[in-house]
């Protein structure tokens, strides 16, 4: 005689046991994927205008791109994680957003500067982006270069983190430097007063007035005393030769 023995589940519940531990570790991957996917993806854009001789006014602008995934809690600015400092001279005259606070890290004979930036109450979220100001005596240039301390470097090497130590998420990146927008030069208009000649227009804070005393061909060069002021008064015009004056940027 021939017995045949039962398990006592029906082949649905053989079968439905192990889609549904297979369909566990499908979704537990996918959870862990997400996690290890996580990253910062930013980018800084640096613009400088010359406002007396050397001496200029930088712009920083840091982005936390739509593509990251944290915020961001530190900007090292002009930093190896090497500690290597990258600027030629010590930045001044810096500022910061609201809620961020800065240090100027390096110096001494075999080392340059870097500006530390970090917040402890509000990150720069992904899709977002923060000003930053300082001055500097090194030229757009010099900038734009290899760091003069450390030549296998580019001077705008930085680093953000997403932890408000040098810790968390990071990523190393080259700020870029871009020229400034242009400026508007507005009008300039004359006015005689007795014997000078009057001249006033918009001031801006790179744009200058340039006279030439013939205009083909011209030969302009730029009135002393004019960037970032709107008024200039040429005195005696009889006996002076002619001239030619006109707006530009600087």
């Amino acid at each position: 005689m021939n017995f045949k023995i039962s398990s006592g589940r029906s082949n649905f519940e053989r079968n439905a046991v192990p889609k549904v531990c297979l369909t566990g570790l499908i979704l537990m991957g996918a959870a862990g994927a997400t996690v290890q996917a996580q990253s910062i993806l930013a980018a800084a854009q640096l613009t400088g205008v010359e406002i007396r001789s050397a001496d200029y006014a930088y712009t920083l602008t840091l982005e936390n791109t739509v593509a990251s995934t944290s915020d961001i809690q530190m900007f090292w600015f002009a930093w190896s994680a090497g500690g290597a400092d990258y600027l030629a001279s010590e930045p001044t005259s810096i500022v910061t957003p609201t809620g961020w606070n800065y240090t100027v890290e390096g110096g001494g004979d075999d080392d340059g500067y870097s500006i530390q930036f970090v917040t402890f109450t509000t990150p720069l979220t992904p899709g977002s982006s923060l000003t930053f100001t300082f001055h500097s005596p090194d030229s757009p240039k010099l900038m734009a270069g290899l760091a003069a301390l450390f030549p296998q470097s580019p001077t705008l090497t930085s680093y953000v983190y997403s932890a408000h130590a040098a810790d968390g998420l990071q990523e190393e990146f080259v700020a870029q430097v871009v020229s400034p927008p242009s400026a508007s030069l507005g009008t300039l208009t004359a006015q005689i007063n007795n014997s000078n000649l009057v001249l006033t227009w918009t001031a801006g804070t790179n744009v200058v007035l340039q006279q030439s005393s013939h205009l083909s061909p011209a030969n302009w060069t730029t009135v002393p005393g004019t960037l970032g002021v709107g008024t200039f008064t040429a005195t005696n015009l009889s006996a002076n030769a002619a001239a030619f004056y006109r707006l530009a940027t600087q």
